[in-house]
């Protein structure tokens, strides 16, 4: 057997008949412990005194095992190659591992656990904040907090290639929300008190609004009052049947409206203005209901002649809004006047009273027998004279074909 090199007692099990071969096994009592309470099988060629050192300890009650390790803390204990426990009550064990914070386990390869009550594992880990779990590989560090209080996370996966090149795949902090660098996919997401008819939203919130499924929206959109066609046309666009005129473009007959401005509503009127009325005011302004935006597309026909909106309207004229104005559709081609004569054309005779140029003269119930005298027989009342030449002849040829055309004496 090779030399035994600890301070402490073991016990040799072969002497009770326990051999597993070629190996020896012993069981070894750890200082301050009253009963046999770990064993190690040890191969017989191993120099058990470069394996399991107890001389000169560092750390009270610390243990060492392995190349070039350090037990340094109280009741520390170091295993494998390189390793280091410099907490009290740490461990550390693998590869260049180092468990510096009390309380603190490294495991691993080249891997820190210097926060109390900190763990790391894998590879290139560091967990240096209070009660934070590190693994995987080259983790970003968690700078808040100190190693005897909290930082942002709990616990943190590494997924870094190297010690210049560190970067997260996880982070969980203290109060449960978890960050990934990836895609989380899963059979179902699902809130403490969630329920079927609920959304998760992406910002974390629950959505308890009810929408319409594709098939309820199908069905609803094959259906239309008339019951025998769809809303929808072979395009999947709502058919122009069941659009209203003015969206079309087409204009919607209002009804009447006095030169006042006092209408009278069509049904259609009523419903896109949005009044029960049958009849409004309407006023030259953006007012609701009577108003030229809300009359937008409506064309009402005048009824009595007026003034509205600064627009003479005459019986037939169209009154109509443009959504910015009204305007008005002139529908009459009445002569308002001539010669500043007003009412019925009933006869046309050279006016020599406006001086020496040719007039035209519409007669409109005033005597103007002054006016005959270029006539070589002046008409009287009722009667007619045929124009053949003269004054009055030669203006009236100048606006029209004069053939068999009298001038007739009506008052």
């Amino acid at each position: 057997m090779s030399s035994l090199k600890i301070n402490y007692d073991v016990q040799l099990l072969n002497n009770s008949g326990l051999s597993d071969g070629n190996n020896q096994v012993y069981k070894l009592k750890l200082p301050n412990m009253t009963s046999w309470t770990a064993h190690r099988t040890i191969a017989t060629t191993d120099d058990i005194s470069t394996k399991m050192d107890k001389s000169n300890p560092t750390g009270t009650g610390s243990l060492k095992v392995g190349d070039t390790v350090t037990a340094s803390g109280t009741n520390s204990t170091a295993f494998g190659t390189g390793t280091t426990a410099s907490g009290a009550f740490s461990l550390a064990e693998g590869n260049w591992t180092t468990a510096s914070g009390n309380y603190s386990h490294a495991e691993g390869t080249a891997t820190t656990a210097s926060g109390y009550g900190s763990h790391t594992e894998g590879e290139g880990t560091i967990a240096q904040r209070f009660a934070q779990h590190v693994f995987g590989e080259y983790n970003v560090l968690d700078t808040t907090g100190s190693t005897t209080t909290r930082g942002d996370y709990v616990e943190i996966v590494g997924n870094g290639s190297s010690s210049s090149a560190r970067s997260n795949a996880r982070t969980l902090d203290w109060s449960g929300n978890e960050i990934l660098a990836g895609t989380s996919q899963a059979t179902g997401f699902k809130t403490a008190s969630g329920t079927s008819s609920q959304f998760l939203k992406a910002d974390g919130s629950v959505d308890s609004t009810s929408y319409a499924t594709t098939n309820a929206l199908s069905t609803k959109l094959s259906t239309v009052p008339d019951g025998t066609n769809s809303f929808l046309d072979s395009n999947n666009k709502i058919s122009s049947s069941y659009l209203p005129d003015y969206i079309l473009g087409q204009l919607v007959y209002g009804g009447t409206v006095t030169g006042a401005g006092v209408a009278t509503l069509t049904t259609n009127a009523k419903t896109k203005i949005g009044t029960s009325s049958n009849s409004i005011t309407l006023t030259n302004n953006t007012t609701a209901i009577t108003g030229y935006s809300a009359n937008e597309g409506i064309y009402y026909v005048v009824s009595s002649n007026g003034s509205f909106a600064s627009l003479g309207l005459v019986t037939g004229d169209w009154l109509i809004s443009t959504g910015s104005s009204w305007k008005k559709i002139d529908n009459t081609d009445a002569v308002s006047s001539i010669n500043g004569a007003t009412g019925a054309i009933t006869n046309v005779v050279k006016d020599t009273t406006n001086g020496s140029s040719e007039q035209i003269l519409i007669h409109n119930g005033t005597n103007h027998t002054g006016v005959w005298t270029s006539l070589s027989t002046a008409p009287t009342s009722g009667s007619s004279v045929p124009i053949t030449s003269g004054a009055v002849y030669t203006a009236l040829n100048s606006l029209f074909t004069m053939t068999n055309v009298s001038v007739v004496e009506i008052d």
